[in-house]
């Protein structure tokens, strides 16, 4: 019975950790595609959530800062995913 109560509250701190780094994540995203392509809150939103699901950017950066920052951004995201992805198989 202690077993499975400690196994319960170790999935909901994985499960608030992967929630709580996605958000911050994302934040980062939006910080960056407003300040190096000078993007509205809702177009950074929209360019860091289609960079960190893979789908990749609508338009896609314009400035030489923003072409920088949406690649290290887009292996970020792709690195988190696997990092994601190893941490719940290991925690079945």
């Amino acid at each position: 019975m202690k077993e499975d109560e400690d196994k319960h509250n170790v999935n909901n701190s994985i499960i608030w950790l992967i929630l709580f780094s996605s958000i911050l994540l994302l934040f980062f995203g939006m910080i960056g595609y407003s300040y190096f392509e000078n993007l509205s809150w809702s177009s950074s939103f929209y360019e860091a959530a289609a960079a960190m699901s893979t789908v990749g950017a609508s338009s896609g950066p314009s400035s030489y800062s923003g072409k920088i920052f949406g690649g290290l951004y887009s292996l970020l995201s792709i690195i988190y995913i696997i990092i994601l992805g190893i941490i719940i198989a290991n925690n079945k």
